[in-house]
This record gives C-alpha cells, structure tokens and sequence, in this order.
C-alpha cells in the first residue's frame, strides 16, 4: 500500500472544522432534556468522524460566509461517528461494560488486525507519537450527533486525524457494511 510513502497513518491537523477521520478521545455525546424529550447519552473513550469530508467543509465553509448565505443547502444538523475500542478491551470482550459482549481469540484477532474477514470491524494500529492505541471500529455501533455538540467537543477531545489515502479504505469498509443485504435462508424452505 502506501505505507512507504508516509511515515504515520495519523496526523495533527491545525484546521478549525471537524473533518473525516478526526479521531477524538474521552467524547461524551449528550443530547436532549427535560422530561417530553428523548435523553441520549454516549461516553465514548474514543470515536472516529465518518462523515464524507466533502460535506463537512461544505458545511463549514457556508457557515463561516459573510454575508451569511439565503440558502443553506449545504448545511448538516449532524455527524456521523463511530465508537473506537481498545484493542485489548475489544479482544477480551470487555469494551462495552454494559454488554456481554464475544471474546476473541488470537487467529480471529489476527484477521480483524488485517482487516480481513470481518467486515463488521475495522482495525486502526496504534501510534503512540500521536495519542493513538490500537483501535477496533465496530461499524454497528454508529451515531450521529449533532453538529455543535461535537464542534464543542473537539476543543477538548481532539486527539489526531488520520491521513487522507487511509480514510477511503475506512469509508469504503463502512459503506459495504451498511450497504449489505440480508438473504433469506433457502435451507428451511
């Protein structure tokens, strides 16, 4: 792959917008109050933004137009984000303390770290210089969150981003998950 070609799959970007593949660390999602509204409430060690970057700097740039714009087709209410766990934790099946969750073992570990058969995860290796551990994406495991939420977020919880020829192997991944169709069993006809 490229690997050759860049020393990290990670870098610090100086940017003022939320971009995909921003990786934040400690992001509590908090949305809604009082009593006729539905409290949705995440504490995500770490996340990684999925939203296509196209969108987000759209978004960004309309936003920040003076004068404001009339039309805000471009504007987006919410990003799309992905819980990231520790590979250890995930390994043990420890990642979510709510949850029994499955146990795996070294071979299996071995191909979700290649990112081979399973689908369903994605794995992102550490890099220490940049705040990053080993990390497993479970693509069930989504939320979207409000816009403002997470640009409040990132002053406090930005860790890294990763490098844009990775993003599109994570994107694509996670398009082919959600994009797969469930078949019927023809054993039980």
């Amino acid at each position: 792959m490229y690997t050759s070609l860049i020393k990290s799959p990670y870098r610090y970007y100086r940017k003022a917008r939320i971009c995909q593949g921003d990786i934040f660390e400690d992001l509590l999602i908090s949305i809604g109050s009082g009593s006729n509204t539905l409290h949705i409430e995440a504490n995500l060690k770490y996340a990684v933004v999925l939203t296509q970057d196209c969108d987000l700097q759209q978004d960004y740039e309309e936003r920040n137009k003076k004068p404001k714009p009339v039309k805000t087709d471009k504007n987006i209410d919410t990003i799309l984000v992905c819980p990231a766990y520790q590979l250890d934790d995930f390994s043990r099946g420890e990642h979510i303390a709510t949850r029994q969750m499955e146990v795996f073992g070294e071979k299996l570990m071995a191909k979700i770290r290649a990112n081979d058969t399973y689908k369903r995860y994605h794995y992102l290796q550490e890099d220490l210089d940049n705040g990053v551990p080993e990390l497993v994406l479970d693509f069930k495991h989504f939320i979207t969150a409000p816009r403002e939420v997470l640009y409040d977020a990132r002053k406090r919880s930005y860790v890294t981003s990763i490098n844009e020829i990775y993003r599109e192997a994570l994107s694509q991944r996670f398009a082919n998950f959600l994009s797969r169709i469930g078949l019927p069993d023809q054993s039980s006809s």
